[in-house]
């Protein structure tokens, strides 16, 4: 039981290792060398021990906030190496002042805040948890501000290494919380993960991958709609591509609201798919009308480059004839159902496709079955 969080931490460093995830690799390392420094703590002398456990704790807190506010970046590069290189000069400093300063720093770190309460009763300098206050301040703002599964997972192992701080000499009480960290770490990984491989990072929809999997489950009666932007090279050509990227993003959000028991799915560039289970294509007809008719009623303003991009600035000179453009976009859509003649995902997914491109052929901004 005392190894748990060591094999679910190489087993995370493993992952992460292998998905170019530093940012997981170097945290589970951390509540690793977190975890041995509880464990270590527990033969050696009192003051050794409160310095040992402290220091710990701080770095390990602090080396979380500090990956959740950086960029990823792969291990084996410059930036994978300092941080790397961060975290053994920390072992060697704890050690070091462990070794020859433990007497001065116990004096410091047993100065007490509070007298009573859950807080008098724990095992940590409460000096530490006055230091850990910011760190998890930052965490909070890293997860409301820019929220993700790693972040997320960051801010969890946080919080658990935390509590397994509070008892550290109660029987597999620092086990349970520092594994419990771990796990939070994997799962974030693989959420992280699955994000990346089934998810199209642009729009948010689900991706080809994704597609190619519900396609798999699919029974005997689904039907399957293809959607592309009409004249969207055009667009594109005229308006640029950030635009294009918003105009996409549109596209996708309206095609996520769809009802009808449909999925959305990104299937490439400016062309989309959603699935209908156990629905015939005159069933979707009316769901796939709602759609179209909600992207074309649709405006997007153009932001200007004149305009300021903060909000304070743009809403000070609003009114002193800025110039904004708004645009609209169409979309043309094919739908084919499964049935005696098309038996099989891909055959209905090329009779859909045949029916966009008579939609385009017809006039574009409509539905061809």
């Amino acid at each position: 039981m005392h190894y748990a969080p060591t094999i679910i931490c190489g087993l995370t460093i493993l992952l992460a290792f292998a998905f170019h995830r530093s940012r997981v690799l170097l945290a589970a390392l951390s509540v690793a060398l977190a975890y041995w420094a509880m464990q270590l703590s527990l033969d050696l002398p009192a003051d050794k021990s409160l310095v040992l456990t402290g220091l710990a704790q701080l770095a390990l807190c602090s080396n979380l906030l500090i990956l959740a506010l950086a960029h990823e970046r792969g291990l084996l590069s410059r930036h994978g190496a300092i941080r790397l290189g961060l975290i053994l000069a920390e072992v060697i400093v704890i050690g070091l002042l462990v070794a020859i300063a433990s007497g001065p720093l116990a004096s410091l770190l047993q100065w007490q805040l509070f007298t009573s309460g859950v807080v008098a009763r724990a095992n940590i300098s409460q000096i530490i948890l006055l230091l850990l206050l910011p760190a998890l301040i930052g965490l909070i703002a890293r997860q409301v501000l820019q929220p993700s599964a790693v972040h997320a997972a960051l801010l969890a192992a946080f919080l658990a290494s935390l509590i397994a701080a509070f008892r550290p000499d109660t029987p597999f009480w620092s086990m349970a919380y520092m594994s419990t960290a771990a796990l939070l770490l994997l799962f974030g990984l693989l959420q992280d993960s699955y994000r990346m491989a089934f998810l199209d990072e642009l729009t948010g929809l689900r991706g080809r991958r994704s597609l190619q999997q519900k396609l798999l489950t699919l029974g005997n009666q689904y039907t399957i709609a293809m959607l592309d932007v009409d004249h969207f090279k055009q667009f594109n050509d005229t308006h640029g591509h950030d635009v294009g990227d918003q105009v996409l993003k549109m596209v996708a959000s309206q095609m996520g609201q769809v009802t009808g028991g449909g999925t959305a799915y990104r299937y490439g560039g400016e062309e989309f798919t959603i699935v209908f289970p156990r629905k015939t294509s005159k069933q979707c007809i009316p769901h796939l009308s709602a759609v179209r008719e909600a992207i074309e009623e649709y405006t997007l303003l153009i932001r200007s480059k004149e305009r300021p991009r903060r909000q304070q600035k743009g809403r000070q000179r609003r009114g002193q004839g800025q110039s904004t453009k708004r645009v609209s976009v169409t979309v043309s859509i094919g739908v084919a159902e499964c049935n005696e003649k098309l038996q099989t995902p891909k055959q209905v997914m090329e009779a859909a496709d045949q029916a966009l491109y008579r939609a385009k052929e017809n006039g574009r901004n409509q539905i061809s079955r």
